[in-house]
């Protein structure tokens, strides 16, 4: 990457979209087609063949803009609602656009994590250095780094920002955001040295990672921190939390990875090279159990997710491996997913190699009882249900109840990587994810806009319930964080960086 300022020469930007139920989009082609045209009291409609989105200026130019991947205006942050949305002839789509943000080039906003919670409220965690206005609230991080969160009404008003952590000479990034029934939020992530989280602070070490829990109560303000630090004197020691889920009766459950060894609570849990984990605590900031994958090779936990039944989680292993009773080897990297017990147990464990290498970043649950997951490949993928898969890129997979592999779709060549996704009330997908390379192709052939060279872009894509892309567009740009995806209930939300 060039830099972290966006490609355009503007400022850096955040993007915020909250869908609602019944997302559909009969063509490929459909969002990038849309033409503004003024109305007589001056509002502006976009239109195509008869379905129209009924927005007021300046907002749906700068949409549109969107739509294309080329926002080019100078401010930080664009938010949108869409209640209801169909993009289907003679439907109208609510549309509410808000835009705030940066005041310099040289600011850096960047969304990594997003949530919806049980009222249908938005909540944006990311990370900053400089300075930026979300809505009226205008937050400062000169010389320092700070991991701040958003909230946004359901129809699209800012109600607060709030600085959440902060590191002046270490880093703090957000890696996970979740809202349990009662609106406490709970933000997860990395920090390195020291961090300061409201008056407290978290201690850690200036060469290796330590992991944070916050916990925030419904207006923003923290009202717990948790950090978990690896514990070596001879041999490097990290703690990682890359996701966190929240069930209906408040538990709350994270998952990542350790190096060497680190304690929760008074349990001293030992990860070797590296071993991917899953725990529950409490509101209370107990720990109730710590569920390791172990064994000779390494592993890492990248995505966790839950529904009544239980919990998935997937991520990356290579060498010898046990989840539960079940040992699995691969010699190169390779992917798994698991069914896991609300007390702490794997259920199943299905594994997905390549010839040279493959890895899942995301997953979630379905309502027949199954699980989506998105990932990468490199070479020949076993097992496969597709026997049109190229030699390397994204993947979107399927699995039914009880683990078994239902499909798996490719969707992006060499350069494209999936990294979030989630799934509408209706059963469709949303998948959000990255161009690296100008010669990469995302879904339905999506390329990255010819001036970003050097940069990654993002883009946003649905696919049907049977994993059918449906359509797909460019999204901004990122700088390492995969655009994040959210749904609950009827909404789902995405954010994205320009």
């Amino acid at each position: 990457m060039k830099s972290t300022r966006s490609p355009l020469g503007l400022f850096s930007m955040i993007s915020v979209f909250l869908i609602g139920s019944g997302a559909v989009v009969d063509c490929p082609c459909h969002p990038r087609s849309l033409q503004a045209r003024s109305g007589p009291d001056g509002s502006q409609t976009a239109n195509r063949e008869g379905f129209d989105v009924g927005i007021t200026p300046p907002d749906a130019e700068i949409f549109r803009k969107f739509l294309h991947g080329r926002i080019l205006f100078a401010v930080a942050s664009l938010v949108a609602l869409t209640a209801g949305i169909r993009l289907l002839a003679n439907e109208d789509i609510p549309l509410w656009v808000h835009s705030a943000g940066g005041t310099s080039p040289s600011d850096e906003l960047h969304s990594t994590a997003i949530a919806v919670g049980p009222d249908g409220s938005t909540y944006v965690a990311g990370r900053l250095r400089g300075t930026a206005r979300l809505g009226d609230t205008h937050l400062i991080a000169t010389n320092r780094s700070i991991v701040f969160v958003a909230k946004l009404t359901r129809s699209g008003q800012w109600a607060w920002a709030r600085e959440e952590c902060s590191s002046t000479d270490g880093v703090v990034e957000c890696h996970g955001i979740a809202v349990n029934s009662s609106n406490y939020i709970f933000l997860v992530g990395r920090y390195r040295k020291d961090a300061r989280v409201g008056d407290s602070w978290l201690r850690g070490r200036s060469e290796y990672d330590s992991a944070f829990i916050v916990r925030l109560s419904p207006d923003g303000t923290p009202s717990g921190v948790y950090g978990l630090t690896g514990e070596s004197i001879d041999n490097p020691a990290r703690a990682t939390i890359r996701q966190v889920w929240v069930d209906g009766s408040d538990a709350v459950y994270v998952a990542g990875a350790l190096t060497s060894r680190a304690r929760f609570g008074n349990t001293l849990i030992e990860g070797g090279l590296s071993s991917g984990f899953v725990a529950r605590l409490d509101m209370g900031s107990e720990w109730k159990w710590v569920l390791t994958i172990s064994g000779d090779g390494i592993s890492s936990c990248q995505g966790l997710a839950g529904d009544s039944s239980g919990l998935y989680v997937t991520g990356t292993f290579q060498g010898q491996n046990r989840f539960g009773n079940v040992t699995h080897i691969a010699t190169n990297q390779a992917a798994f997913v698991a069914g896991l017990s609300k007390s702490g147990e794997f259920l199943w464990t299905t594994t997905l190699t390549a010839s040279t290498n493959a890895g899942s970043m995301a997953v979630t649950p379905d309502r027949a009882g199954g699980a989506w997951i998105a990932g990468y490949f490199n070479g020949t993928v076993t097992p496969s249900t597709d026997s049109n898969l190229q030699h390397a890129g994204g993947f979107v997979a399927r699995l039914k109840a009880g683990g078994d592999l239902a499909w798996i779709r490719q969707v992006g060549s060499a350069g494209s990587l999936p990294g979030s996704l989630s799934l509408s009330a209706e059963g469709d997908c949303y998948l959000a994810g990255q161009l690296f390379t100008p010669q990469a192709t995302g879904p339905l052939g999506l390329t990255m806009p010819p001036d970003w060279e050097g940069y990654a872009a993002g883009y946003l894509a649905k696919l049907s319930g049977g994993g059918e892309l449906l359509w797909a567009i460019n999204a901004g740009t990122t700088t390492g964080e995969f655009p994040p995806l959210a749904s609950r209930g009827a909404l789902t939300a995405f954010a994205g960086s320009l």
